[in-house]
């Protein structure tokens, strides 16, 4: 291949399809027409918004409870009275158990429907920010931090699943988008009210935690109101439901195998921005006061 058509091709976006016989088979994907965003809001019907805004009020939740303990982290620091530095390993855990929460979280959606694992995952989520609250040492308190972030990582998938597969097909790259944002409005919502009621409230930071237990638990209980994905019905009434988490190990084995290339380059890439996002943003807070003494 000339080099010229060689450097024009990884500019080209492929489709990537096997046969029966197990050969692999490329082609250009087909440029689709960009549909305006106005379109794709009118075309959702009030189920489709129920849907959505259940996983992005739950995502939005997940944003607010994480940020709890970057907005705390002097004050917990003062409670514990261990250095800053100590307190923000309760983040490192946090993110570390992350992974083991999406796996877990991940399998009882895709086994037992989007409904009641998101239920129970904002439950637990909820006794855990009280749970932190009352952590009277620094041990339980790092203890509790590393089991949220079990409970913390099933949300995004749980969240997402039921966001988006409920939605149109054309629509969901747009609202993807808008869900994602949730997570930063968590962070906005936790970061007014820790400059508003919490410096009016006799307890230095536990209230921060108890609204993000309540606000978490009511998310939950609002999931209770509405019924369970109608794409997992599907499956449901397919008899699919009981092998659905091989079968998904199965294809995701075959996509490994064939976009091995991408996988790679999503991961390197998602390691970047949280790397770039979770070394700055994390400890925001303390800049103003622990680094510059305001």
């Amino acid at each position: 291949m000339p080099i010229k058509e060689k450097i024009k091709s990884h500019f080209t976006t492929y489709e990537t399809s096997i046969d029966e016989n197990g050969l692999e088979h490329r082609r250009p994907a087909p440029r689709e027409k960009i549909i305006n965003p106005l379109t794709l809001v009118r075309k959702l019907t009030l189920m489709n918004w129920v849907y959505f805004l259940m996983g992005w009020m739950a995502w939005t939740m997940d944003g607010y409870d994480f940020h709890t303990v970057s907005l705390s982290v002097s004050k917990l620091a003062v409670y514990y009275d261990t250095p800053r530095a100590r307190i923000s390993q309760s983040i490192t855990l946090t993110l570390l158990f992350r992974s083991v929460g999406a796996a877990i979280f991940g399998i009882a959606g895709d086994l037992y429907g989007r409904k009641y694992p998101l239920f129970i995952n904002m439950l637990i989520i909820a006794v855990l920010q009280v749970g932190t609250a009352y952590a009277h040492t620094f041990e339980t308190f790092l203890a509790v931090r590393a089991l949220f972030g079990i409970a913390m990582g099933g949300v995004w998938g749980l969240a997402a699943s039921m966001s988006l597969e409920n939605l149109p097909v054309e629509c969901r790259g747009l609202f993807s988008g808008v869900l994602q944002q949730g997570y930063a409005l968590g962070y906005l919502i936790a970061s007014i009210f820790n400059l508003t009621i919490v410096p009016n409230c006799p307890h230095p930071f536990r209230a921060l935690f108890y609204i993000g237990a309540a606000l978490t638990a009511l998310v939950g209980f609002l999931r209770l109101l509405f019924p369970e994905s109608k794409q997992f019905l599907e499956a449901k009434a397919q008899g699919r439901q009981g092998g659905h988490a091989k079968a998904s190990m199965r294809e995701a084995r075959v996509q490994v195998r064939v976009h091995w290339r991408r996988c790679v380059y999503a991961v390197v890439l998602m390691a970047g921005f949280n790397f770039m996002s979770h070394s700055r943003y994390v400890l925001d807070p303390e800049y103003p006061t622990g680094v510059k003494k305001y």
